[in-house]
């Protein structure tokens, strides 16, 4: 008698799912692979959405070039990637498009005078973010959400203004229910 195939359940049709059920397909063939979602489309945060009558991508729309496995998935399902020349990162406040600074990573500055004099912040939220440099090391162990990392190192107006958007975008996801430890 002949073994039955196996069979794996993959919860969810996020990018990690389906990434899941394509690795596991390509690692063994034989392996019957169902994916389950809950929701009425597959593709998690990524989605399509219509204005005006026109489609546009919605949700996640880059990835880190860094990160090898993701430029890795892309070649092997045949999709192109392109690298579009970096014009800077621009934040919109009351008073219009306002640059980040130069040395910015992941929209924090590099640089602390430069987030001294940048437009992005109130003067309070900067000087709120400049305690960082004074602010002890969390005791508690484990993980804790990208948002409340920020939050308390760096307070709520640079979190909700300045880098919540670029982060959410970035990630896919909120900053309050991201991990810290996996983004």
């Amino acid at each position: 008698m002949a073994d039955a195939p196996t069979r794996v359940a993959v919860v969810g049709a996020g990018v990690t799912g389906l990434t899941a059920a394509f690795r596991l397909q390509v690692a063994d063939p034989s392996i019957d692979v169902v994916v389950l979602e809950a929701s009425q489309r597959p593709g998690g945060t990524l989605r399509t959405v219509e204005v005006a009558g026109i489609p546009l991508d919605a949700g996640p729309d880059s990835f880190l070039g860094r990160k090898p496995w993701a430029t890795e998935l892309c070649r092997e399902l045949g999709i192109e990637t392109a690298r579009p020349a970096a014009t800077g990162t621009w934040l919109w406040t009351r008073g219009g498009l306002v640059p980040y600074p130069a040395g910015t990573a992941f929209g924090i500055p590099g640089d602390l005078g430069d987030l001294f004099h940048w437009r992005g912040l109130s003067g309070r939220g900067r000087r709120r973010a400049l305690r960082d440099l004074v602010i002890r090391k969390r005791r508690e162990d484990g993980d804790e959400t990208l948002g409340g990392l920020l939050r308390r190192r760096l307070g709520d107006e640079a979190t909700d203004r300045a880098l919540a958007p670029l982060l959410s975008g970035l990630f896919g996801g909120d900053v309050d229910t991201l991990s810290a430890d996996a983004t």
